[in-house]
């Protein structure tokens, strides 16, 4: 393990990598959703959905386990390259199936042979996903190409977003652009894999080693994708497709802090790994502890506050006419929670220890769950009744990892975390209720999400929160000495 590679140092760069996702969105999504309109942003997000089953089945689950196997053997040249290689040869076979698999069901399937030119151009993301070998990069922590990756498809996205979308029929072209922006980057990462070794396919390979678990993760990650998107998936058959832009749009909105909250947890799973399997159990236990105190810390502060704020969001991202998103969002912030320390116990808790087969199953469970109450609730309620169904999954998936995982958590760090996270939500609820009496909406949200930030700070301070502490001296000394 590369003692230079902080921890501090990879949460930093996974969390930027995340909000670059958060910002360029900000700055897109304003304008596709007026260009294009609820029925067209449906249209991509429909098809977006069925999409990401394949790219599901093509992956293999095969980022979380070569995390998992690749850290155990990565100061090992001769293992290493074993490993990669057949990881590499496993996936290529899984993206060809998984490409051959969705054009059969496209030209079987009458519903959706509309959506075919979408179709066609969102599946070749498969075949980006496969060259870009991203999961090197986790493995060695190399979050910064990642994020420099992430920043220039972003960008050249963007640029090119505002030169060629400019009416509702430019949706296509808007697709294309999405795809073959991410899809450059992942030719550069490909290069960039040199690096570290030759990524090559090779005629020799374990398939059935590499299988035996790949499947079992990939199965997790369906059951996941299920109770995910399935949502809008089911809206596109039973509602329409101006119900799926309304839903989409909260849906976009909630994933964004979702994930910014999940890149956390991502950005320390390579060192957690590492510890748990060369017995460093130790170092191990604190680490869990210290992220389960930050991700307290953190989400209450931002469940609250997205509920608060969800419509002011709405007004300025995406227009009135989608502000019936804005009760949906409400819904779906509760759900943050639950997502967020769902992957919380079931990533340090569960997958470090190879128990697949019990994460498998949970979620599995979960997304039968979704499934039905979709059923149920989406004729019922629309809209509303599938970010009902999203809540129930999440809750559900989340109490079941908590309960079967062997982490044990200090009581005493937890305990003070909670006072002091009760103490910023109350903070942040009676702020957000007091500067609604500012009548523009911009100033509003500004005042209102600058405020809060403080405030959780001013708490952590207060309550003698030792992480939070730690980092503004850290950030003092530093300051000190520039001046």
């Amino acid at each position: 393990m590369n003692a230079n590679k902080s921890i501090k140092s990879n949460i930093v760069l996974n969390c930027i990598k995340t909000a670059l996702n958060v910002i360029f969105p900000l700055i897109t999504f304003p304008y596709i959703s007026r260009v294009l309109g609820p029925v067209h942003v449906g249209k991509i997000s429909f098809t977006n959905s069925v999409i990401s089953y394949f790219t599901l089945a093509a992956s293999l689950g095969i980022t979380t386990y070569s995390l998992r196997e690749g850290a155990a053997v990565r100061d090992d040249t001769e293992e290493r390259n074993r490993l990669f290689n057949e990881i590499f040869t496993v996936n290529f076979i899984s993206t060809l199936i998984s490409f051959i698999l969705l054009l059969i069901v496209n030209g079987m399937n009458t519903a959706l042979r509309s959506y075919s030119v979408l179709l066609l151009i969102q599946s070749l993301s498969l075949i980006f996903n496969w060259i870009g070998v991203e999961w090197i990069f986790n493995i060695y922590e190399d979050f910064l190409q990642i994020t420099i990756r992430s920043f220039l498809a972003q960008l050249v996205s963007l640029i090119l977003m505002f030169l060629f979308v400019r009416t509702t029929d430019d949706y296509v072209v808007y697709t294309a652009i999405t795809v073959f922006a991410a899809g450059g980057s992942f030719v550069f990462n490909f290069a960039h894999a040199r690096k570290y070794y030759q990524p090559h396919l090779i005629r020799h390979c374990e398939l059935k080693k590499h299988l035996k678990t790949m499947t079992v993760l990939a199965a997790n990650l369906f059951a996941i994708t299920i109770y995910v998107n399935s949502d809008i998936t089911m809206l596109g058959f039973m509602t329409g497709e101006y119900e799926v832009g309304l839903y989409s749009t909260a849906v976009k909105i909630y994933t964004i802090v979702k994930n910014i909250m999940a890149a956390i947890i991502v950005g320390v799973m390579p060192r957690v790994s590492y510890w748990f399997l060369n017995g460093q159990k130790e170092n191990y236990k604190a680490l869990v502890n210290k992220m389960a105190q930050i991700l307290i810390l953190l989400c209450f502060p931002a469940m609250l506050g997205l509920f608060m704020v969800s419509d002011d969001i709405i007004l300025i991202l995406a227009g009135s006419d989608y502000l019936p998103s804005a009760g949906i969002l409400k819904i779906l912030s509760f759900a943050i929670i639950f997502a967020v320390f769902g992957s919380f116990f079931s990533s340090y808790g569960l997958i470090v220890r190879r128990k697949d087969k019990t994460v498998l199953a949970f979620t599995v469970t979960s997304a039968v769950i979704n499934v039905v109450f979709n059923f149920i609730l989406i004729p019922l309620l629309e809209i509303r009744g599938a970010a009902l169904t999203t809540l129930i999954s999440e809750a559900t998936v989340c109490v079941a990892f908590m309960f079967k995982s062997e982490i044990k958590l200090d009581s005493r760090i937890i305990k003070n975390s909670i006072i002091t996270c009760v103490l910023s939500s109350s903070w942040i609820v009676g702020l957000c209720i007091f500067c609604r009496g500012i009548t523009n909406i911009y100033v509003r949200l500004l005042i209102t999400v600058a405020l809060s930030v403080m405030g959780v700070v001013v708490s952590a301070i207060l309550r003698k929160e030792e992480i939070v502490i730690n980092e503004l001296q850290i950030i003092m000394k530093k300051f000190r000495r520039r001046t």
